[in-house]
């Protein structure tokens, strides 16, 4: 073959994958009208390490979300968390803390779903320290409460207990379990 040939052949070919680039690219299935990259699929924000905190009324305190990644996706007014951090505060006294691996809000921050190795800590009490586990969490940051119907692990210094479900008033220090209560408790060995 000719140079000649070989350039209008492999000029044709340019042509056509552009065309056919082109097609793909305005394709919309079923007459509709968006893109085909599925948008709410997309963030439309994504920030490393963030640390946001929150006030009260009397510009105390009130809590702190961290993570290691958020990503915003502003069609389905929702954001995702890795390695969420929440941290309660009462007049800036440290309350409770709760991790995860992931954390998900869908509106506006008025509840925060924490998934995957959810530890619960609680501070500054006079008794030992309280901490749950779980593996999911539904916490609502201004009101300071959280609820689960996962099952829960509560350790307070040798005192374990076992649940199905629970709810936290944060502010009152009040923990209600719901349901399939076993507890151990193994005395402290005196020396």
């Amino acid at each position: 073959m000719e140079q000649r040939q070989l350039a209008l052949i492999g000029g044709i070919l340019l042509i056509s994958l552009a065309g056919l680039l082109k097609w793909y690219a305005d394709y919309k299935p079923n007459g509709s009208t968006g893109p085909v990259v599925q948008e709410y699929l997309i963030p439309d924000t994504i920030i490393d390490d963030i640390s946001q905190t929150a006030f009260d009324q009397n510009g105390w305190r009130d809590y702190t979300l961290e993570a290691t990644k958020a990503s915003h996706f502003q069609s389905q007014n929702k954001a995702q968390f890795v390695s969420p951090t929440i941290t309660f505060f009462d007049t800036n006294e440290l309350r409770w803390t709760a991790q995860a691996d992931t954390g998900e809000t869908n509106d506006n921050g008025d509840t925060l779903t924490l998934v995957g190795s959810v530890s619960f800590s609680q501070h500054n009490t006079a008794r030992d320290p309280i901490t749950l586990t779980t593996e999911q969490v539904q916490i609502s940051p201004k009101l300071q409460t959280a609820e689960t119907d996962h099952p829960v692990s509560i350790q307070q210094g040798n005192h374990q207990t076992k649940a199905t479900g629970l709810r936290i008033d944060m502010t009152a220090g009040k923990i209600t379990l719901l349901s399939k209560v076993t507890s151990h408790y193994e005395p402290r060995k005196k020396q």
